[in-house]
């Protein structure tokens, strides 16, 4: 339960925070509209947190009246989260809602920048975000209100409406101040991996038909343009797996006879791998593969298997990086502690052939 935000009433000039928040609020929505941008709130934190005279001791004292159970959720372990909760609670308590729901509405954009920047870490393109969000089904939050900014307005009224009278009360119910912030970013975070599934699809789609050599239209080209090729590749094969979190039956199953290795656990495997965290290994191992053998050998089934071999074999090195290490690091990272030393050899034959027949049903015609 929760009866007191601060230690001490925090001494504001509220006249000149209430300028500030409806400043950074009001840019970050206005930009908000515009395709491929991505809010990035860390730069106004330090100034913010001038302003807000938030301490760690105020922070410790309002976790301490957090219950065990609920301290324990990722959304109490973060200081920016919980500094803006705060300050939400605070003035909603002093019957300022003006600022209390700019603090809230502060707090939304830290979500969606969150979640946006982790579906399209370090990549798009505004040709295929503003297609993505036409082709949004109406149901859809970004189309109902037209727009994520509009949306960003509409939740954060809607919930703070329903969570205003709670905050008002002398003793506050913990699980009340959680389902302010968790519903939030629930919210947010369901509109805009949805966005993300309809950006990705249509990156797939349009991608799928590269075309490659041996049957399938590709010209070698330049060694630097053959460069580029092989790193949009690597960055297209990456970003299917992880971001986009396509698992690819057919090579699954595939791989999985030919490394011997039971299916149950290849698949645990590849749910692993397509995790976020992997995709720049997933790239950097397909751009390790490049170095070896053109990406179009895959194209050919009995060239695809010599590939393996030279993939697997101790002496294929790129520069100082042995492949078949690398592709073996990258699975001992999954921490998968179903990986017995006995079997790493058909572990990493299994990730090599799924990566090729993955790449095959993807850039081969």
């Amino acid at each position: 339960m929760i009866t007191s935000i601060y230690k001490k009433p925090p001494v504001r000039n509220e006249s000149e925070l209430y300028k500030y928040i409806t400043s950074i609020v009001g840019n970050e929505l206005a930009n908000i509209s515009e395709t491929c941008y991505m809010p990035k709130l860390t730069k106004y934190r330090k100034q913010l947190d001038d302003k807000l005279q938030t301490n760690s001791a105020d922070i410790n004292n309002f976790l301490m009246q957090i219950s065990p159970k609920l301290r324990k959720f990722d959304v109490f372990r973060e200081a920016y989260t919980i500094t803006l909760l705060m300050s939400v609670i605070y003035y909603s308590r002093q019957h300022k809602h003006d600022l209390a729901l700019l603090m809230y509405k502060l707090l939304a954009i830290k979500f969606y920048s969150s979640r946006i920047h982790k579906h399209l870490k370090r990549f798009c393109r505004e040709d295929l975000w503003s297609k993505a969000m036409e082709g949004l089904s109406i149901k859809h939050l970004f189309k109902q209100k037209l727009g994520i900014a509009n949306t960003i307005n509409y939740l954060t009224e809607a919930e703070y409406n329903k969570y205003k009278i709670l905050f008002n009360k002398k003793v506050i119910d913990d699980h009340h101040a959680y389902l302010a912030v968790i519903t939030l970013r629930t919210r947010i975070a369901q509109s805009v991996r949805s966005f993300a599934q309809s950006y990705y699809r249509l990156y797939a789609d349009k991608d799928k038909g590269i075309s490659t050599a041996g049957g399938s239209g590709q010209t070698e080209g330049s060694g630097e343009e053959q460069s580029d090729k092989n790193r949009q590749i690597s960055e297209q094969m990456s970003i299917l797996m992880t971001t986009y979190g396509q698992i690819d039956s057919e090579a699954l199953n595939r791989s999985a006879l030919l490394s011997g290795l039971r299916k149950e656990f290849c698949v645990n495997l590849i749910r692993e791998i397509a995790k976020q965290e992997f995709r720049d290994k997933i790239k950097f191992v397909i751009l390790l593969m490049s170095k070896v053998q053109n990406l179009s050998t895959v194209c050919i089934e009995n060239k695809r298997l010599l590939f393996i071999r030279k993939i697997l074999a101790p002496t294929t090195k790129v520069g100082n990086y042995v492949v078949r290490d690398v592709i073996k690091e990258m699975v001992m990272d999954t921490g998968s502690h179903s990986v017995k030393a006995s079997d790493i050899s058909n572990v990493v034959l299994f990730i090599s052939n799924y990566l090729t027949i993955f790449m095959r049903n993807r850039i081969c015609n």
